[in-house]
């Protein structure tokens, strides 16, 4: 059986191999979601020289993250937040991206509750490209309206790019967010190399690359399948 350290290197292979088809300017992180994957698990890919891992539900994040005291880990919060979560979200120590805005009131809160860090939280505005009332993220049309508040109204948060869930996401939904990613930097001046996008799991982060996905999240590949029980 293969170690974290050998399926991590065999998955960042296979990213710089998709990524040099491409002209794209930015290679795709790796981020290693570790839900339901005890800590142990974290500092293993840690060791290995892994630095970035996301989670999806904030006690869990919270607790790991004092569990694995490293000055250079970057966790990544991908889950859907709750309003009453917000404060324990942004408390949780070296936090460095919140990839899941869906709306106004989420990133008024996240701004409240990020006043006592260091420097602005990196955020990303979370799309529903299918439409789909059983996913979570705001509509394509509302995503400016949510950006521009960040950008005028929110300055403990820095906005940083789009992100889509799906677990059976279609080509054509990396296209759309793609797309929408131009639109975005045309609508609200912000050059598009620096709107990052976040797309692409362990089933498809080959094909999100195509597409331009500057991140890809990928976990039961480097830390084998979950255990809902």
């Amino acid at each position: 059986m293969s170690t974290i350290k050998e399926r991590i290197a065999t998955i960042q292979k296979k990213i710089t191999t998709e990524f040099e088809k491409t002209t794209f300017s930015k290679k795709p992180i790796l981020l290693a979601v570790s839900k339901i994957k005890p800590a142990e698990l974290v500092l293993e890919a840690y060791e290995a020289g892994h630095r970035d891992f996301g989670e999806n539900y904030v006690k869990e994040l919270n607790t790991k993250a004092q569990e694995v005291e490293k000055s250079d880990i970057r966790w990544h919060f991908i889950g859907h937040l709750q309003s009453n979560k917000a404060k324990l979200l942004c408390s949780t120590k070296n936090l460095y991206m919140m990839q899941t805005v869906h709306s106004i009131k989420i990133a008024r809160l996240l701004n409240k509750h990020c006043q006592e860090r260091e420097e602005p939280l990196r955020v990303m505005i979370q799309i529903n490209t299918s439409g789909e009332e059983n996913k979570s993220g705001c509509d394509p049309e509302n995503c400016h309206e949510i950006i521009q508040f960040i950008l005028n109204d929110c300055p403990n948060l820095k906005f940083v790019g789009i992100m889509m869930i799906g677990f059976f996401a279609q080509e054509n939904d990396f296209k759309r967010l793609s797309q929408l990613k131009e639109q975005i930097s045309k609508r609200l001046q912000i050059d598009s190399n620096e709107i990052e996008l976040s797309m692409g799991m362990s089933n498809d982060y080959e094909t999100a690359i195509k597409y331009g996905s500057t991140c890809v999240r990928v976990g039961s590949l480097i830390f084998g399948q979950r255990n809902y029980n």
